[in-house]
């Protein structure tokens, strides 16, 4: 998927070069950055505490020191004045020191393509590839995303864009993987280069490769058993005699919808309010998340600089598998980063960092917490050809 996206990028840069105001240039770019430092990480294990669900999950809360390191490397070529190819890609890695099952791999591949048609119409691409794997192999997942988006530049300051995409997501259990297409659009306003706010609504489709989650069905009445439900896939409680069940795959759909602002300037400042709201075929998967973010980054004197985030979100619903999956659902939670920098000169920084991932999942009597203390080294580099 990825490399398709850059061909496809260059293809539509030099297809429409021959235009009026396009010009070969040709101008490359690239930023680096490596990280590494030790962290302490008070749920090793991202157990989820109190009870089971129908998948199941651990729920011994176990702390652990470990070893991270992350390397984040960028490259750019601005084909013309009006065309420009991205590719960015991040490898990380944890090493614990007790819980050696929980060590981690993980790589995010990106790509952007951007081309502008006239005045008032631009075109971009985006692909991404992201896989994650642990030594247990109990969480890892692979995520691919293609995505198509015409933007129309209305004035200087307000553009709408659509967008359309495809989406497919394989975890370890394989009832929670799934694929679909996705809609959405987006109207931004940008009074001043340094300032931007948008308005965005996206719908996504989704079929799973496990069943839904349907009554069991007693036999002898041909009536549902209570409050008992099954994923009847031959693995649960339908094998029991007197009982039965009727399978169904699973299906879903997710609206999501919000508003951003960011600021760029001496300092970085910005937030959003997110609400989504999944609907289902299966039983106990209907539910809603409410998200309100914030953060910011500031310099401060003598070569300091401190950044923050927040997340609070709220949860309305009900969710049988959620909880399997939230402990590496980052962005599902709420969520609090503080981190502290000195410059140390020449791209070299001293980082430490404190974060904390909670969340309660209201349909069962469990919650998840988790707090991490980071210390390290991270060094940077930008080079341009002009």
């Amino acid at each position: 998927m990825g490399a398709s996206v850059v061909q496809l990028g260059i293809w539509l840069s030099l297809w429409a070069a021959p235009e009026a105001g396009r010009h070969l240039t040709l101008d490359p770019g690239a930023q680096f950055r490596v990280s590494s430092g030790t962290e302490w990480d008070t749920n090793a294990r991202r157990a989820v505490a109190g009870g089971d669900g129908l998948l199941g999950f651990g729920n011994r809360v176990v702390g652990d020191a470990l070893l991270r390191l992350t390397v984040d490397a960028e490259a750019s070529l601005r084909i013309t004045d009006l065309d420009v190819v991205q590719i960015a890609y991040l490898i990380g890695a944890k090493r614990f020191f007790g819980e050696n099952t929980e060590d981690l791999l993980t790589h995010d591949l990106r790509l952007y393509t951007n081309h502008l048609f006239g005045r008032y119409f631009s075109f971009g691409l985006f692909g991404q590839g992201k896989a994650n794997r642990m030594r247990s192999g109990a969480r890892d997942y692979t995520l691919g995303l293609g995505e198509g988006a015409l933007t129309l530049h209305l004035t200087n300051e307000l553009s709408a864009s659509i967008r359309g995409r495809a989406t497919s997501y394989d975890f370890t259990d394989r009832r929670l993987a799934f694929a679909g297409p996705g809609v959405g659009g987006e109207v931004a306003w940008r009074p001043h280069r340094r300032f931007r706010a948008s308005l965005f609504a996206d719908f996504d489709w989704r079929k799973y490769r496990g069943n839904a989650v349907v009554p069991l069905i007693d036999e002898s009445t041909g009536e549902p058993f209570g409050n008992f439900v099954t994923l009847c896939d031959g693995t649960g409680d339908e094998r029991l005699d007197g009982f039965t069940c009727a399978p169904v795959q699973r299906r879903d759909t997710l609206l999501s919808a919000g508003a951003r602002l960011a600021y760029q300037g001496p300092f970085i400042l910005g937030g959003s309010v997110l609400g989504r709201f999944h609907r289902s075929n299966s039983d106990f998967e209907n539910f809603d998340r409410f998200q309100l973010s914030a953060f910011a980054t500031v310099p401060l004197p003598f070569r300091f600089a401190i950044s923050l985030l927040g997340v609070l979100q709220l949860n309305r619903g009900t969710s049988l598998t959620q909880a399997q999956i939230q402990a590496d659902d980052d962005e599902n939670q709420n969520r609090l980063d503080a981190q502290l920098s000195y410059g140390l000169g020449d791209g070299l920084h001293i980082d430490a960092k404190y974060s904390l991932f909670a969340d309660e999942f209201q349909n069962q009597a469990v919650d998840f917490v988790r707090h991490t203390f980071y210390l390290g080294l991270s060094y940077e580099i930008e080079a341009n050809s002009g």
